[in-house]
């Protein structure tokens, strides 16, 4: 199905978006990145909300079509760079306790994936008129980003904020990966430096 023009547009600005983003992931400070990243997600789709809010969708598919697919992707940027503005900030100082923490973030982040899946195929298999529930539960309440999901009322929750939680689990979980690597070769180097220096 061809879609409308905002729809398409929505999904380009999307798409430069990320491209911006992955362009600059290495500036100076991650802090800043980060910031800078969040920022600009948040700032867009605050106009994208705006354009929707007074828009006619002209086709039932073309509404399910946002709501199941768009919307989620921008939630999911959002709710990720909430996600590494924390875990950057709290994560420790000393090597051997950033190794751990990494390790149990990716042990939660997992965890998580898992409960966000079930909660999206909860969706699309178990309930029937499945189009009308999408409508219906979309704009039940306001987003709340970098709010943890009780793992008992994932099913009250609408599907957009679901699927935009879990493809930010997903990033999450690709970027704790690469710091973990980052770190535990960090680690190693800094033993053997030891060793070395001990010895002589």
């Amino acid at each position: 199905m061809k879609y409308s023009s905002q729809l398409t547009e929505i999904s380009q600005v999307y798409k430069l978006i990320v491209q911006e983003i992955e362009q600059n992931p290495s500036e100076a400070n991650e802090g800043k990145w980060i910031e800078r990243s969040f920022g600009l997600v948040v700032k867009t789709w605050l106009n994208i909300e705006e354009m929707i809010s007074n828009y006619q969708f002209s086709e039932r598919e073309e509404e399910l079509y946002f709501y199941k697919n768009l919307k989620p992707e921008f939630i999911g940027l959002i709710e990720y760079f909430t996600l590494l503005y924390k875990s950057v900030v709290f994560q420790p100082d000393d090597s051997m306790k950033k190794v751990a923490y990494w390790k149990h973030e990716l042990k939660s982040c997992r965890e998580l994936v898992g409960i966000y899946n079930s909660g999206c195929q909860y969706y699309e298999q178990h309930l029937s008129n499945l189009d009308i529930y999408f409508l219906e539960q979309t704009n039940q309440q306001p987003l709340l980003f970098g709010l943890n999901i009780s793992r008992v009322n994932v099913t009250d929750t609408s599907y957009s904020y679901l699927r935009g939680r879990l493809i930010a689990m997903k990033k999450y979980e690709a970027f704790i990966l690469g710091k973990l690597h980052e770190n535990t070769d960090s680690l190693e180097n800094q033993l053997f430096f030891d060793r070395h220096s001990s010895a002589n």
